[in-house]
């Protein structure tokens, strides 16, 4: 069911590129009429067969990227040798992918409303009459726009657990397996699916080579000035393997990581030592402002002090969150329901068994909502970018849904609502869900 969803994702992600570039690409060319001019004897000279109307949409297409910064520092002879190869394996007219069949319905009925809605003016007409036009060409140009588009976000993300990973000290041979599990084979998987939503089988090669594009511009690396495909061009000389996801994990690690990470590294050594520097001094206030106001042994607000500095230690200082702590958790936890259950009840063991679990939200839950990046293993993945935008608001809006989700982990736990042992079950489920979210790096990375 998560594999359907993630294709249906990708599907819609595609449809949306395809709709939007195809309709601007219209636009511009009537827009920037003089620099699309200006384009096509640079393009046709690499591109000597293509038929005026694709000169137009490529130079249109190569400008939009420049706009949108899809790619930089880039030459239209380049871009041309990139959209050369991507004609070579572009899949004939006549079998067109469902997929861009569909898009393009749903562009001509939006861009009949938009007629109907404005008096029919000329540029709309002139767009409807484009989006009917060159499918196959224009589907794949869109797929080659939004891979390089998610490459550039996809690299800050890569680069901010550079950071995280090297401040808490992580080992390597662990840095380098959550970078390449976390980042780099979720970047190959979703910008090859892109392509394949146009029936182009397209090299893992040239995704290699648009990453590495990517990197050195990143880090400045990119003297020679080379496009895409020479990069393409040369990984082909010395690896034979183009096809396959069992090949995800060896072009990332020998194409990219092995040759990258240590430069990558050091262009982020400032924020890293900022990073280390920043931890000392946040454990040493927080040794200060402990040993200047430490709770009473035993009390309500030592047990609960004793939970906030286990998350705490290991949100903001990298400690690891192992079985031990796991179990230490449960036993707090289970210890201060059945003192809450005390004080009210005189008892530790009360009939009123849901009351356990109002304790629970009262004093434990708010810990979600204080660490917001907590919540992310309970959204619904097609509102990723909601929730990253603003997790508490999100977190109201989808209140329903995500607290559904959370206790059905719970549950899944051990979490019962008429259990005898109810503390204990309760602590011990929250302790297990809170020992997945500190060890998931998703969650550890994800900056609120």
């Amino acid at each position: 069911m998560e594999e359907m969803n993630l294709q249906q994702e990708i599907t819609d992600e595609f449809a949306n590129a395809f709709t939007s570039l195809s309709a601007r690409v219209e636009v511009f060319q009537t827009t920037q009429e003089s620099f699309v001019q200006s384009l096509i004897p640079q393009i046709q000279e690499v591109l000597p067969d293509l038929t005026e109307e694709n000169l137009r949409v490529a130079s249109a297409i190569y400008g939009i990227c420049l706009t949108d910064e899809a790619i930089k520092n880039y030459e239209p002879s380049q871009f041309a040798q990139d959209v050369k190869y991507l004609i070579e394996i572009m899949p004939d007219e006549e079998a067109t992918p469902e997929i861009i069949k569909e898009a393009e319905a749903t562009r001509e009925v939006n861009a009949t409303n938009e007629m109907k809605s404005s008096n029919a003016k000329t540029l709309q007409e002139r767009t409807k009459e484009a989006m009917l036009q060159e499918t196959v060409f224009m589907a794949t140009l869109a797929s080659y726009y939004k891979s390089n588009s998610i490459i550039e976000s996809a690299l800050n993300e890569l680069n901010n657990d550079i950071v995280l990973l090297n401040i808490n000290n992580r080992a390597e041979i662990a840095i380098t397996s959550i970078l390449i599990r976390t980042h780099l084979l979720p970047l190959y998987n979703h910008i090859y699916s892109l392509y394949k939503a146009t029936g182009t089988e397209i090299d893992l090669r040239f995704i290699t080579s648009q990453i590495i594009f990517g990197i050195k511009n990143l880090i400045r690396e990119n003297s020679e000035n080379e496009s895409q495909y020479s990069l393409f061009s040369k990984i082909k000389e010395n690896y034979p393997l183009g096809h396959g996801d069992d090949l995800y994990w060896d072009l990332a690690i020998s194409q990219i990581y092995s040759v990258f990470y240590d430069k990558l590294k050091h262009l982020l050594q400032p924020k890293i030592d900022e990073g280390i520097k920043n931890k000392e001094e946040a454990i040493e206030t927080m040794r200060a402002q402990m040993n200047a106001k430490a709770p009473e042994q035993g009390t309500d607000e030592s047990l609960r002090s004793k939970v906030d500095s286990m998350i705490f230690e290991t949100i903001q200082f990298g400690r690891t969150f192992d079985g031990q702590r796991k179990a230490k958790l449960a036993q707090l936890i289970e210890s201060l329901l059945k003192r809450m259950a005390l004080k009210e009840y005189g008892v530790q063991d009360i009939a009123n068994r849901e009351r356990y679990t109002e304790y629970f939200m009262e004093e434990f839950f708010p810990v979600m909502l204080e660490y917001p990046q907590f919540l992310l293993p309970f959204i619904d993945i097609r509102y990723y970018r909601n929730f990253s935008d603003n997790p508490l608001e999100h977190f109201e809006k989808q209140k329903i849904y995500m607290m559904n989700q959370f206790w059905f982990r719970m549950r899944k736990n051990g979490y019962k609502t008429k259990s005898s042992s109810m503390p204990y079950d309760i602590a011990n489920a929250f302790a297990e869900l809170l020992y997945d979210i500190l060890n998931d790096p998703k969650v550890l990375s994800f900056e609120v």
